[in-house]
């Protein structure tokens, strides 16, 4: 995985499960709203991330 853009997406979706959780069982119904669109933003950003960057070269 030392080479993989894949773990750029380790910490967005860490959040953003958190954020959903949180949201969902813990929060009143308007905020956890809020609490799981910016989870789902956040999980969207890391994704937009990882398709934009460069692909390592192997040697």
């Amino acid at each position: 995985m030392e080479n993989s853009n894949c773990k750029i997406l380790v910490l967005p979706l860490i959040i953003a499960a958190v954020l959903w959780l949180v949201g969902g069982f813990f929060l009143s119904k308007e905020l956890g709203m809020v609490c799981v669109i910016l989870g789902i933003a956040i999980a969207g950003w890391g994704a937009g991330n990882a398709m934009n960057s460069p692909q390592k070269e192997e040697a």
